[in-house]
């Protein structure tokens, strides 16, 4: 027994041919949607209908939005081995922590007290106990929404609300405390910063007033004189300018001392009383020594 060879020549289709099998289940698709129009149509209706009654029957909500824009706090002066540009290297979880500042009980605590959110929606709400602090807050919360701003660095907050009046002073109050507790966290950081300063400087008075003392008590051990040799010059007591006279100077000091002595003497005479002996200051030492040294006559 032969075998037969069943072997078809194998058919080959040209690419711009289509296969008919796709016009036929474009048409099977269209013969159903054509049978099933009512279903389909009333299925739509329906959806339609569900959906502007649930939109009626809901109650009305009012969107407000207030839009801030927070720096992160740089201080004037940079601290040592770092530069300005360390300092304002963008942290990406800076405006994620200012977000969850916003919504925090800090905040909204003090919201609700200015706001007297309590009474209002004790009435609003016909609640027969008034509502606390922590209920209102968590009611707030649900109806604050913080995000940042679309390629800005700017934060929106939206308050929502049943009073559209309502909704506008929760977030202009939300932005006002925000910013009032950054303000007040800034003043204390800088009180404390200048607090500290002050003390250094008690510290560094005190210690200049021992080295003072130190140095005056060595000067009067040492027996030195408080006038220098012209290039440096200290301040001479009244009480002792006053009491120097022409006898008491030795004739064996050198010119430049007594110079310099003189000088002094007559600038403080000039100083203590006014414009009037200012021309002491013109005349040469031994002649302001002879006049304060003579005795006035007898009339």
């Amino acid at each position: 027994m032969e075998a037969s060879n069943t072997n078809k020549p194998a058919s080959f289709q040209s690419p711009g041919q289509q296969p008919a099998d796709n016009k036929l289940h474009f048409l099977d698709y269209w013969r159903i949607i054509r049978i099933r129009k009512t279903v389909i149509l009333a299925v739509f209706l329906l959806v339609v209908i569900t959906t502007t009654a649930v939109t009626f029957i809901l109650p009305e909500s009012f969107m407000s939005t207030a839009r801030i824009e927070v720096a992160k706090d740089v201080t004037d002066i940079s601290p040592l081995m770092q530069s300005y540009n360390i300092q304002n290297s963008y942290d990406p979880y800076f405006l994620q922590t200012e977000f969850e500042k916003i919504k925090s009980q800090k905040v909204l605590h003090e919201v609700i007290e200015r706001l007297g959110l309590n009474a209002r929606w004790t009435k609003r709400f016909q609640s027969e106990v008034p509502l606390k602090t922590p209920e209102t807050y968590a009611i707030l919360k649900r109806q604050v929404d913080v995000q940042q701003a679309r390629n800005t660095s700017l934060i929106e907050i939206r308050a929502f609300s049943d009073v559209p009046e309502e909704a506008a002073e929760i977030a202009n109050m939300i932005v006002e405390v925000y910013h009032d507790q950054r303000r007040d966290q800034k003043l204390a950081s800088s009180k404390r910063g200048i607090e500290a300063l002050q003390e250094e400087l008690v510290k560094q008075d005190k210690t200049v007033a021992e080295k003072e003392e130190n140095v005056d008590q060595l000067r009067k051990n040492l027996k030195i004189s408080d006038v220098g040799n012209g290039d440096f010059q200290m301040t001479l007591e009244p009480e002792i300018v006053l009491t120097q006279s022409a006898n008491d100077l030795p004739r064996s000091v050198n010119t430049s001392r007594s110079n310099n002595f003189m000088t002094v003497c007559a600038a403080r005479v000039a100083g203590n009383c006014g414009t009037r002996f200012r021309p002491l200051i013109a005349m040469t030492p031994w002649t302001v020594i002879s006049r304060i040294s003579r005795k006035p006559s007898s009339s």
